[in-house]
């Protein structure tokens, strides 16, 4: 088995795109996976302004509905919220129609598939409070891109060496967040770690890129900090190019695995067999995206917990928590890192043949693990 020349970057651009505030395409269905039952939908119909809805709930339960008058300030959306009732099912006479205020609510969009609610309310009984935001839905024909969707995708990644002239070559996966993998496969180191910050300054298709890097060929030796600067430009596909000292990393978006998405949890959801050192497991994830198993060797039955946290019609590349407990019970630090989440193009999208590659790290980046599904029918 070959051995992995492991990278892992954490990557996070800055959000010039957000300089333009909030737009067009934030338009559609908003709402918090962890409570699916109430959402807001929201509207962009000028410059400087949109109109929102939230559908929710009031305290004791029965379905209130809520209309948001919003005036543009930058990224949010800020303004009054009313409460509507009246106007009879068939009849509808405006004359019958009682509105009446009931606070005021924020909606700071962070992304283009994420966002900050906040509201207070007139009322005790709903108070005050903030909840994170999904996006749910889009509108045909205003797809919303921002840095990190962009440069989202799997790349080829090719390392030469200043000094000797080397070359290593390896495969990356950037997630929706901007987190960065990459694996390189080298036969001259048993293990490297590499991980640190990227800033960038944006143009419309270009900008300025600078990295903050640790690396380690093991856990315990070599380790050292570098700083990258470089540059990452659009085209037919995206290409980054960073360097130190002479060192050049040079990352290409691969034509090869793009990833097939967009990706429910129903895509997920079912049978998987799992490669892991070396080893088969079959593992059922769960309709939120959970799975488990265990491992028994000569240290102990180790305990595995993952989790796959896809939103509905969410990108092919997937934030993915891990949580190990040892033989002796103990917890080890949790993981994190992502999957990308691919079918056989030669099998085409349409066939069981569907993948997903993941990989995770600790928060030191002193571990560092690889992990194959494959779809099954058992």
């Amino acid at each position: 088995m070959k051995n992995l020349l492991l990278a892992i970057f954490s990557l996070f651009i800055a959000g010039a795109a957000w300089a333009q505030g909030v737009r067009p395409e934030h338009s559609g269905a908003w709402y918090n996976p962890n409570q699916s039952g109430h959402g807001l939908s929201v509207e962009v119909i000028a410059p400087d302004r949109a109109v929102a809805y939230w559908h929710a709930f009031d305290p004791l339960g029965d379905p209130l509905w809520l209309y948001i008058d919003g005036q543009i300030d930058g990224n949010v959306i800020r303004g009054e919220a009313y409460t509507v009732e009246g106007m009879t099912w068939g009849v509808f006479d405006p004359g019958t129609r009682n509105v009446q205020p009931w606070g005021t609510v924020d909606i700071a969009f962070t992304g283009c598939h994420s966002a900050e609610l906040s509201w207070n309310s007139l009322f005790p009984d709903y108070g005050e409070g903030q909840l994170p935001l999904a996006r749910l839905t889009a509108i045909h024909g205003l797809a919303c891109h921002d840095e990190t969707d962009a440069l989202l995708g799997y790349y080829d990644v090719l390392w030469t060496e200043t000094e000797s002239g080397a070359t290593h070559s390896g495969t990356a996966i950037i997630d929706g967040t901007g987190f960065l993998t990459v694996a390189f496969e080298d036969p001259e180191w048993d293990y490297m770690n590499m991980h640190g910050n990227v800033s960038a300054i944006s143009g419309d298709w270009t900008g300025q890129v600078s990295m903050a890097v640790r690396l380690a060929v093991s856990p315990v030796e070599w380790v050292r900090d570098l700083e990258l600067s470089g540059t990452y430009s659009f085209g037919l596909w995206p290409v980054i190019t960073v360097e130190n000292e002479g060192n050049v990393f040079v990352f290409t978006m691969s034509r090869e695995r793009l990833g097939s998405g967009p990706v429910s949890p129903g895509d997920l959801e079912g049978p998987w067999r799992l490669k892991f050192a070396g080893v088969s497991y079959d593992v059922e994830v769960d309709q939120d995206g959970g799975f488990e198993w265990t491992v028994t060797g000569y240290l102990g039955t180790w305990a595995y917990r993952a989790h796959l946290e896809t939103l509905p019609e969410g990108p092919p590349i997937i934030p993915v928590s891990l949580e190990v407990a040892t033989w002796g019970g103990q917890t080890l630090t949790p993981m994190r890192g992502h999957a990308i989440y691919y079918f056989d193009p030669d099998a085409g999208p349409y066939s069981n043949e569907k993948y997903l590659e993941m990989r995770v790290t600790d928060d030191s980046g002193g571990l560092f693990w690889v992990m194959e599904l494959e779809r099954f029918d058992p």
